[in-house]
């Protein structure tokens, strides 16, 4: 009723989920049992309106009103002097932000991820990469809100936070090819050519897969391919001295025959036919 104190209301919805459990036994059983369970005072709920009414007496509880408070204890252990609890503390965060994306759009938590990714900890950044790699492709008005300071770590000395940005910003690309976002990300993508040979390793998969692969079927469509040469022509038509150069030898390697692999040269031909 709605005179019940949330504690109260909790105990019901535990009866009525006992009573339900009772009924599918009941059902396991046989008729007879089960028309005796229809003689029971405590009506039966389907599982929507028990989660529905679970909401609502959630949305009363005081555990609810201090939810800001509990997320704001876990943003000050990013201030803990241990790394290892600074890393705790970006996974906590991200446990609340997997419950409700809505939470990277917090100021907290904006601030917060901002002052993770340019802390000492390795670790840390990599972390604080994690997170938001998982939640901002579901959450498109996060972009403009991350992607700068996620592009910064493109030069981080972690080579495992490098390679977590290039994965980001692939996904970034291919989930929104058209967009200005995406020619950006590829021209900073380049420069990772002359990276270390794992990360330069994850550039080239990640161009081979944004402008050769097909988005489906066996081969690109005539569409396709003229999308993925208008994209190479606007991350050339933007490129510096230095970046022409990182480019010139991004398509050199991807045009270059492989060494061997049916695999290797199925794609190789890939790439020729959208290059000729």
């Amino acid at each position: 009723s709605e005179q019940q104190q949330p504690g109260q209301g909790g105990a019901v919805l535990c009866r009525l989920y006992e009573e339900q459990q009772a009924a599918h036994a009941l059902r396991c059983r046989g008729p007879h049992e089960l028309r005796a369970a229809h003689a029971r005072s405590v009506p039966l709920l389907s599982r929507e309106r028990i989660l529905s009414a679970s909401r609502k007496l959630l949305v009363g509880s005081a555990l609810l009103r201090r939810l800001e408070t509990l997320l704001a204890y876990v943003l000050l252990m990013l201030k803990e002097p241990q790394s290892s609890a600074r890393t705790k503390a970006i996974r906590a965060i991200s446990g609340v932000v997997t419950a409700d994306p809505s939470t990277l759009e917090l100021a907290g938590v904006k601030q917060a991820v901002h002052l993770a990714l340019s802390e000492p900890s390795i670790a840390v950044r990599e972390a604080t990469l994690d997170l938001i790699g998982q939640h901002i492709l579901s959450q498109p008005q996060c972009v403009p809100i991350y992607y700068e300071a996620i592009v910064k770590r493109l030069g981080d000395v972690g080579i495992s936070v490098r390679k977590r940005v290039v994965r980001i910003l692939r996904d970034l690309c291919l989930k929104e090819p058209g967009s200005p976002h995406a020619v950006d990300a590829c021209r900073r993508l380049v420069s990772r050519v002359v990276d270390e040979e794992e990360v330069q390793k994850l550039a080239l998969r990640a161009f081979h897969e944004l402008w050769f692969l097909p988005s489906s079927g066996e081969q690109l469509s005539a569409d396709e391919s003229a999308a993925r040469c208008k994209q190479i022509l606007s991350v050339s038509s933007r490129a510096t001295r230095q970046s022409s150069e990182w480019l010139r030898q991004l398509l050199r390697k991807l045009v270059t025959p492989p060494a061997e692999g049916r695999a290797s040269l199925k794609e190789h031909a890939t790439v020729l036919r959208v290059c000729g």
